[in-house]
């Protein structure tokens, strides 16, 4: 900065605090309101997965884009009048709001998959409008109060358990948690950066000044991607973003820039001369360090992705500012101090202590003369943090994704109860015939009937919503039938085609429901292969344009872009840096080596976080157990065990021992429950191909021995084989297919679902030569994860009933008949 900028701001050092003060008095009301202009799915135009919701908006005269899913968990079924009365006014209070185009109840359709087994827990549906959609997440409070205000009226609701979730709510509650996140982090770490502060400086006056910077600097930047909203969306981790680096670099900068000027003044400068200088030294200084961060976060606005652009955009501007008021502000302050800033001269006298060299000073003086070994000790450090992230897995969390305790995370988790989890965010596949054409004619019904159920055989998929899944058992026939007069179909089937058929017939949607067990990975591998799918060509569908949208496609289209472009991010970012420092230093070894520390400093950070988020070293200080790999539940693997073994669980440990009555037993239970790892309580869980014949493999069961799941010593107990481990393994059948439509069974053998003799035993699963068809997961290749070995309850040895024991298995939401390998173990 020149030296004629330099003493114009001293000069003018009360007008330039008075405008800056009321700059930051306009900023905080916008910056108060910034969460309601963030959103957590800021998808790009571009992409497939926004293509899909575009069409969904658009098309459908009354589209469930945007809905939420109201849970009602109670202690009687939902056949009682209670309950029944709580249902239909909760129902009636949300339709009133004009936001709700539609609400889909139990009452309205007697569909049994909006009710759980138990019957004492269910949902319903209140989508949004389409209009409403565009804004659906600030609809979120609204029903909310209307869920409570029908709930206050009614004195039986207190025995009830009323959840708000859905897509629009998890949104919301991921915008409420970040910004409570935000000021909660604030709120922390500005007394701690205070107390080291007051150590450094030995003052008190000196140790607020930069902590002044830093606040101002987050407050006017949040209030100017609250403007910046209104061009561009934002996503809500902009808030974390421009919290934590406005808090780092305005105090940074002003470190500087303060040392600067008591040094100045120990010099024996007077105040002003001393602020003039300070803005001609170590503001040159922050204003190149500042220019070359302001860099680095403008390559990522080159990067079409509206994340990455959001975080970039935060970035750029929060840093901007902290520039800006540690040049300007902040010498203007000084000057008004002067030597008030080493004030109150007791806390300096009280902390001399920590001035005193008695250990930086040696060992900067040990660096200076043992380089060689200085370096070696510093890359053997270096390596030693760096090394984990040879092993980093880069994509998006398996669970875990939206934040614990929320409303809209209980309702979840009451969906899960239902088996119903996966309606909160389903793979909406959008298929469009060509112009003048009918999505429902004849000649596109049979392509639409080979889809679906090629996507049905999908273990991971729990049902599909289409035009053609009316009614179970119907043939591709019949529904071509129907919809040869599309106003017959409609006044039969009105409210459902409203929302899956457009109005020019043009149009229609596939909503593939997902399995509760399904993570969030393996549904991003559900949407490839469904994708793969339909590039591929499906006979009958030739020339229908097919884009697959929703949450998860949103999440592969985000992983997919941010992937493909890391490499030109990178470059990019160390490119700009390193031609910003050669400017600035007029050197090219200053630059080389500046990247180099960059790089090995970004390098060791990741390995970091590898050791602790993601091998779970040390994660207890963050709050996790365990790292972030996939979890295995003492509950997750079959159907209807209890959680815990005294209950008629499976024992996530070693056998039981004759004698042992419920010692070790209790212990184990009381483990789970304090949260231990169960890593090295639940060993060798492992998805693998088989090397045994086809016996040897998980295959579809066609039946249940009643009493299993409850009780081991209860019914059906006498029909397991003697006491054994139990080896979990996934293996597909290669060759096997089910039948078809029509009901005749493929050649090669029976199909999935069937006896044997050509007849269906259950609901309808076909494959179609023409589809690709997943025999357990959609790729080739099965993945080994890990072996789970259950050991059972001791169970009295009976001879086998058969040559098969039989457990139902809740591995993606199927039943499974597991044949064991026939080695005895003696109870």
């Amino acid at each position: 900065m020149t030296s004629l900028a330099a003493r114009a701001i001293v000069r003018f050092r009360h007008l330039v605090i008075t405008g800056w003060v009321a700059l930051a008095a306009l900023a905080v009301p916008r910056a108060a309101r910034v969460a309601d202009v963030l959103s957590v799915d800021v998808g790009s135009v571009k992409t497939e997965s926004e293509r899909a919701y575009q069409l969904v908006r658009e098309a459908f005269p009354r589209p469930i884009a945007h809905f939420f899913a109201i849970t009602i968990q109670g202690p009687m079924p939902i056949d009682s009048a209670p309950f029944g009365a709580l249902l239909d006014s909760l129902a009636a209070s949300v339709r009133r709001e004009p936001a709700i185009a539609r609400v889909v109840s139990y009452h309205d359709t007697r569909d049994a998959s909006l009710v759980s087994r138990d019957r004492r827990t269910t949902f319903f549906i209140a989508a949004l409008g389409s209009e409403e959609s565009k804004t659906a997440t600030s609809h979120t409070p609204v029903v909310r109060r209307a869920v409570d205000a029908a709930v206050a009226r009614l004195p039986q609701a207190r025995d009830f358990e009323i959840h708000v979730t859905g897509a629009p709510a998890l949104d919301y509650d991921v915008r409420t948690v970040s910004l409570a996140d935000t000021r909660r982090g604030e709120q922390r770490s500005l007394p701690l950066a205070a107390v080291v502060l007051v150590l450094a400086f030995g003052a008190l006056v000196a140790a607020v000044l930069p902590l002044v910077v830093g606040v101002i600097a987050i407050t006017c930047s949040f209030a100017l991607v609250y403007l910046a909203a209104a061009f561009h969306p934002m996503s809500v981790f902009v808030l974390n973003i421009v919290s934590m680096i406005g808090l780092g670099v305005g105090i940074d900068y002003s470190l500087l820039m303060v040392t600067r000027f008591r040094e100045e003044l120990n010099r024996g400068l007077g105040s002003r001369d001393a602020a003039t200088r300070t803005i001609a030294t170590a503001g040159q200084a922050v204003i190149t360090s500042g220019l070359t961060v302001v860099v680095g976060f403008a390559a990522l606005l080159t990067i079409p992705v509206p994340e990455t652009r959001s975080i970039a955009l935060g970035g750029l501007l929060v840093v901007a500012v902290a520039v800006l008021l540690s040049v300007t502000l902040l010498p203007a302050g000084l000057a008004v101090l002067g030597r008030a800033i080493d004030g109150p001269h007791w806390l300096a006298h009280l902390l001399a202590w920590y001035h005193h060299p008695l250990f930086w000073e040696p060992w900067a003086r040990w660096l200076g003369y043992h380089p060689i070994r200085a370096l070696a000790i510093g890359g053997v450090i270096a390596a030693a943090i760096t090394w984990p992230l040879a092993k980093i897995r880069i994509g998006l969390p398996s669970t875990g994704w939206f934040p614990s305790g929320t409303d809209a995370e209980n309702g979840a988790r009451a969906l899960e109860a239902i088996g119903s989890r996966g309606v909160i965010e389903p793979i909406r596949i959008v298929l469009q015939a060509p112009p003048g054409s009918r999505i429902v004619g004849s000649r596109f019904v049979r392509g639409l009937s080979r889809l679906s159920d090629s996507i049905q055989t999908d273990p991971r998929v729990a049902r599909v919503r289409s035009v053609v899944d009316l009614e179970s058992g119907t043939s591709s026939l019949q529904y071509a039938f129907l919809y040869s007069d599309p106003a017959r179909a409609r006044a039969k089937y009105g409210d459902f085609l409203s929302a899956y058929l457009s109005e020019d017939n043009r149009t229609t949607l596939l909503d593939v429901v997902l399995t509760d067990t399904t993570s969030l990975t393996d549904a991003m591998d559900v949407v490839r292969w469904i994708r793969a799918v339909a590039n591929g060509g499906v006979r009958g569908l030739d020339s229908v344009q097919v884009s697959v949208g929703g949450f998860v496609a949103s999440g592969v289209d985000l992983q997919d872009d941010l992937l493909g472009r890391f490499p030109l991010l990178i470059g990019l970012i160390v490119v700009s840096t390193a031609i910003m420092l050669a400017l600035a230093y007029r050197s090219v070894l200053v630059p080389l080596k500046a990247v180099a520390m960059n790089c090995l400093s970004v390098a060791g950070a990741f390995g970091l976080i590898v050791l602790v988020f993601q091998r779970g070293v040390g994660g207890h200080v963050f709050g996790l157990r365990g790292g972030l790999r996939r979890r295995v539940r003492p509950e997750h693997g079959l159907r209807g065990v209890p959680p815990v073994a005294h209950q008629g669980g499976v024992r996530p440990h070693r056998p039981e021992r004759s004698g042992d009555h419920g010692g070790p037993e209790r212990h184990r239970v009381h483990h789970h429950q304090r949260g231990g790892d169960h890593d090295h309580r639940v060993r060798d869980l492992q998805l693998r191909p088989h090397a045994g014949g086809p016996a040897d493999r998980l295959r579809p069961g066609r039946g249940r021995v009643p009493g299993r799941d409850a009780d081991s010593h209860g019914p059906g107990a006498g029909h397991h084989a003697h006491r054994r481990s139990v080896e979990l393994v996934a293996g597909g059948h290669p060759g096997r297919r089910a039948p078809r439509r029509d009901g005749a069974p493929p050649s090669g053998g029976a199909g999935r679902g069937s006896r044997g003799d050509g007849q269906l035993d259950g609901e309808r699963q076909v494959a179609s030569p023409e589809v690709p068809m997943p025999s357990v997961h959609p790729r080739p290749v099965t993945r080994v994860l890990e072996r789970l070995v259950l050991q059972p309850r001791r169970v009295e040895p009976q001879p086998a009933a058969g040559p098969e024991q039989r457990l139902p298995i809740r591995r993606h939401q199927m039943r499974h008949a597991l044949t064991p390998q026939h080695e005895r173990v003696e109870p």
